[in-house]
């Protein structure tokens, strides 16, 4: 095997930009559009005593010449230890060898892929001229979609909402 690039969690967040990471997604709506990608049956499983959920996401984009995985899920007694309840790992193969390129972890890929992929489509979908926000959920990754926002748009206001007040004002902290 050749060298494997392994990518850390703070290494993902300090690479991160939003503008390449639209970007990125634009590319990948585009050539999904073109049938140039295929996204693999899902594997998803219920951990024995109510550990969390585990699940494998895996596809190719043709396009881009990548082909990956996406494992991890959702671990319920990480609240607890203090650690996210999310976790994932992303593994990168190459396309012509089937040999590891890179590891990388996920949990900040993940929620920066998911604002990237929102931002692309509210760049495609919302006037131009949009410059208000509502975000349903003041969880984790509502900061990330306000920042992916942020980079295609002058957001002048954002709204959330929560099923917990609390959490809104916390959240409006932020």
């Amino acid at each position: 095997w050749h060298a494997m690039i392994v990518i850390t969690e703070n290494q993902v967040e300090n690479l991160a930009q939003y503008p390449a990471l639209i970007a990125a997604m634009d590319a990948v709506f585009i050539a999904a559009a073109r049938s140039q990608t295929e996204n693999y049956p899902f594997v998803r499983s219920e951990l024995r005593d109510a550990r969390g959920l585990f699940g494998i996401k895996s596809g190719c984009n043709y396009a881009a010449g990548t082909l990956g995985l996406k494992c991890g899920g959702y671990w319920n007694r990480n609240a607890a230890k203090q650690k996210d309840r999310h976790q994932s790992t992303v593994l990168l193969i190459d396309i012509d060898t089937g040999e590891p390129s890179a590891l990388v972890a996920g949990n900040n890929l993940t929620a920066l892929r998911t604002a990237a992929a929102g931002a692309s489509a509210a760049r495609a979908l919302a006037r131009e001229n949009a410059q208000h926000v509502a975000i349903l959920g003041t969880g984790r990754q509502a900061l990330f979609q306000i920042q992916a926002l942020c980079a295609i748009r002058r957001i002048r206001s954002v709204t959330a909402w929560s099923r917990c007040a609390e959490n809104v004002a916390v959240f409006g902290e932020s």
